[in-house]
């Protein structure tokens, strides 16, 4: 396993980022509480292309607020849903992770924004080749957490422990 953490102020998280993914081979899940870094979106519309499946959750909240993030979206045509927090309207799905191939994590308090890269003080830790992250990552991928094409009320929520992934699924 490797593990690495990057911040922001020493180092290009989404340069990092789009390195994983130009690796990536065939699956992309992310969570994402802010996306609007036209960077990352434009290397996961290469991934895509190269036939690599995109699946992106995004907070309802944010994506309303943000008009630069539904163009961005529109432009790229990233498959993506939207859901609130636990609480429902008002609250926030604010997590900030991505699961690469299986075998790749990627999370931490990166926002996926320009601001997050040139002005925030933000990290992003990753792990790599984890057995663990691997079985996880796998029942994350399941169709019955996914409904065709995101729709539905099935959320799914990974906690990050010191022991590895949790899953939970719950509706809303």
């Amino acid at each position: 396993m490797v593990d690495e953490i990057l911040f922001s102020r020493t180092s290009s998280v989404a340069e990092t980022i789009e390195r994983f993914i130009r690796k990536n081979k065939s699956l992309f899940d992310a969570a994402l509480y802010r996306f609007n870094n036209q960077r990352l979106a434009r290397v996961l519309g290469e991934a895509r292309k190269r036939g690599i499946r995109i699946r992106l959750v995004l907070d309802r909240t944010r994506y309303g607020e943000s008009k630069a993030t539904q163009e961005l979206l529109e432009a790229t045509g990233l498959p993506f849903r939207l859901v609130h927090g636990r609480q429902g309207p008002g609250s926030k799905m604010h997590h900030k992770f991505a699961l690469l191939d299986e075998e790749v994590v990627l999370t931490g308090s990166y926002n996926w924004t320009l601001a997050s890269e040139e002005q925030n003080c933000t990290s992003k830790s990753t792990r790599q080749n984890s057995k663990r992250s691997g079985r996880q990552a796998r029942k994350l991928s399941r169709p019955s957490l996914h409904p065709p094409p995101f729709q539905g009320a099935m959320v799914t929520a990974v906690g990050f422990l010191s022991s590895g992934l949790r899953i939970t699924r719950a509706r809303l």
